[in-house]
């Protein structure tokens, strides 16, 4: 949707596929309170 916000609201348009991509792109460390997935 070329929206550059890196921490997008949860509505309609930001769902699953944005929730997924945050996970897969989190690194340990990363003060976000996530580590992704393996």
């Amino acid at each position: 949707d070329n929206d550059p916000d890196p921490m997008p609201k949860f509505n309609k348009m930001n769902r699953h596929g944005t929730r997924c991509a945050g996970e897969i792109v989190m690194t340990p460390n990363n003060s976000f309170c996530g580590v992704g997935i393996a």
